[in-house]
């Protein structure tokens, strides 16, 4: 498995790609812009097979139904995001622009604890609300991406329509709960690490694991 980030549109949505080697397919996470730059990354020799959603924001879905028609993939999103994505005040559309992200449809919702295989390669599903419903984490290997749940040295907004800061501090609680390191894969900006986060983010708790390496 290898994982490539390709940064889209005007706020720098970290757009990922997993890449499973063994069957040549992969799943596109996070499409929120520039459909074609998106298809145009995806490695020669690949099949984009799976579309995965973090949450249910326009600046991660924008380009979803693009890339949808161009590659004939599935996509999943947690069953609590289903009715926030047509709706631009709650998918946060209207907060931000006045455009129309268009259509934008799924083929099957998740939930906390399953596993979707992308060839061989499992992602295992964490529900984790607070910067707003129907939110979650993608667990892939050593790699988590967490979309606008948490970043480098910060956590996602909660003044957003169906945001919570109490609840978001729960999803944290489960990322400490995992007990082990695991590199950050954010939806905006750089890439971190659980144990960095834990033991210097200001929005964790004073918890410190021990970790195995």
């Amino acid at each position: 498995m290898k994982i490539q980030n390709i940064p889209v549109g005007p706020i720098g949505t970290n757009c990922y790609i997993i890449y499973d080697e063994d069957s040549k397919t992969c799943a596109i996470v996070d499409p929120g812009f520039n459909a074609e730059k998106i298809l145009n990354n995806i490695e020669k020799g690949y099949k984009a097979t799976h579309i995965l959603i973090t949450h249910p924001h326009y600046d991660h879905i924008s380009a979803c139904e693009a890339v949808k028609l161009a590659t004939g993939a599935i996509v999943y999103i947690h069953e609590k995001a289903a009715d926030i994505l047509s709706n631009n005040d709650l998918n946060c559309t209207h907060t931000f622009t006045r455009r129309d992200p268009g259509k934008f449809t799924f083929d099957k919702t998740i939930k906390e604890g399953d596993i979707i295989n992308i060839g061989t390669t499992p992602v295992k599903v964490l529900y984790t609300p607070g910067h707003c419903e129907g939110s979650c984490c993608f667990i892939a290997g050593d790699y988590i991406m967490s979309g606008d749940l948490l970043f480098l040295l910060n956590i996602g907004r909660t003044d957003f329509p169906t945001g919570d800061y109490n609840i978001l501090q729960e999803s944290l609680k489960k990322l400490e709960a995992l007990g082990k390191d695991y590199k950050i894969l954010p939806g905006h900006g750089e890439a971190t690490t659980l144990k960095f986060e834990i033991e210097n983010n200001p929005y964790f708790g004073k918890v410190i694991y021990d970790f195995d390496y």
